[in-house]
């Protein structure tokens, strides 16, 4: 795993669960569409990645760099969430999980290890198109360097 990935996903985890308490302590937490606010988190830390690549490798950095930084920092960031939701939702806040399964249409079917999954999922998709589109408008109005084949 390279340190960039691991940087930016400890900046996006960091994010996701400081916006989490932030809810949680101004009630806002059943609010489905502030869900969305959470893509900012995991795009700071993708941006991160992505930087501090390009910093790194500076001429060398390519797309593929910038792709492979970029998804690893998201799922950097999202795993741990995603294991950070189940913990909660299961031993530290059990009536919080029994609060969302009694406003939600399907939630006599929600378990704790389901929302964690659902999650993991919607991260995970979020990230790999968040890292496809900075990294297209990269390409696009900042550049890159490609590796030159001189044969």
């Amino acid at each position: 795993m390279r340190q960039s990935s691991l940087l930016g996903g400890l900046v996006a985890f960091v994010g996701l669960v400081l916006y989490f308490f932030l809810m949680k302590s101004l009630g806002l937490i059943h609010v489905v569409e502030l869900r969305a606010l959470n893509l900012l988190f995991l795009i700071g830390g993708i941006l991160f990645a992505i930087k501090w690549e390009q910093k790194h490798w500076g001429k060398g950095f390519n797309y593929f760099d910038g792709l492979i930084s970029g998804a690893g920092a998201g799922l950097m960031g999202v795993i741990p969430f995603a294991l950070f939701i189940f913990i909660y939702l299961e031993f530290i806040d059990p009536a919080f999980m029994q609060q969302i399964r009694e406003q939600e249409i399907m939630g006599h079917y929600l378990t704790s290890f389901n929302a964690a999954f659902v999650i993991f999922i919607e991260g995970t998709a979020s990230g790999l198109l968040a890292t496809y589109t900075i990294m297209q408008y990269i390409k696009a109005h900042i550049g890159y360097h490609q590796h030159e084949n001189h044969s």
